[in-house]
């Protein structure tokens, strides 16, 4: 199992297919074992590009460093796994907190961004306050580790789930999910580490630095990072593209897909 060292940080990763390289940076508190879990995410972008998956420090089978962990901290760690592959320079795909260190990565380290992929993800700071009720509703990601008092666990996670995903989706295919257990679980502690480092993020007075090539994808159901924080983050970056689909929630590259990938792979294809 490939693993690298990164100062306080032993980062665990993978590498499929061939090409130019695309990175693939998970959310909050997940890990590269989700990437093909539902939809063959990887699988799919792996026929035309490298694709390296990675575990953000604290997640699957990456090391989780005491103290705390900061948005540009795991950017940093993106970065230096690059260095440590001898990669120069690759396009960069970040959901939900992943896009957040991705955001991280291409305003610290230009160079190493070609083209920018952010997927239901916001910049943070004040717009978390501007967009009507947006920190009200991240606020219920801490019931992952200080549950309301009374709140079964099944309870819980379903309140969670179902911000997460579109109504009709979860209906259809809940089994299916519900029934998905991971078999590296991160703990309690990045959960918190994760919130923590999350919702102090901003990158709102610095997006203008931005100089990647970017896309914005969202969906227009998202509960969870409201549709308006996509439409800041393309206003904000210069010459940015904002690509939104209809009936779809936070985990709209799942549910929908076989239309998000056509989307991603002309984008990419055009940078060549």
């Amino acid at each position: 199992m490939p693993r690298v060292k990164i100062n306080d940080l032993e980062m665990y990763y993978e590498v499929h297919g061939n090409g130019f390289p695309l990175i693939l940076i998970s959310g909050y508190s997940g890990s590269s074992e989700g990437w093909d879990v539902l939809v063959p995410r990887v699988s799919d972008l792996s026929k035309h590009y490298k694709v390296i998956t990675l575990d953000n420090r604290g997640t699957g089978r990456s090391s989780a460093p005491e103290g705390d962990y900061s948005i540009r901290t795991m950017a940093d760690d993106v970065a230096r796994l690059l260095d440590s592959l001898k990669i120069p320079k690759a396009h960069v795909l970040g959901l939900s907190m992943g896009g957040m260190i991705a955001q991280e990565l291409a305003i610290n380290y230009p160079e190493k961004v070609k083209g920018l992929i952010l997927i239901c993800t916001i910049p943070g700071g004040s717009v978390f306050d501007v967009i009507p009720g947006q920190r009200e509703v991240l606020e219920k990601l801490t019931w992952a580790f200080a549950p309301p008092q009374g709140m079964s666990l099944e309870d819980l996670w379903g309140e969670i789930l179902k911000l997460v995903y579109y109504e009709k989706y979860f209906e259809e295919n809940k089994a299916r999910i519900i029934s998905y257990v991971p078999k590296y679980p991160t703990p309690l502690s990045t959960f918190e580490k994760h919130y923590d480092a999350a919702i102090k993020f901003d990158t709102y007075n610095r997006l203008e630095k931005i100089r990647s090539k970017t896309l914005v994808i969202h969906g227009e159901d998202d509960m969870l990072i409201k549709p308006e924080g996509a439409r800041i983050l393309a206003k904000r970056i210069p010459d940015a593209e904002l690509k939104t689909f209809k009936q779809a929630g936070h985990c709209v590259m799942e549910e929908k897909w076989e239309e998000v990938k056509p989307v991603i792979l002309d984008f990419l294809k055009r940078l060549n």
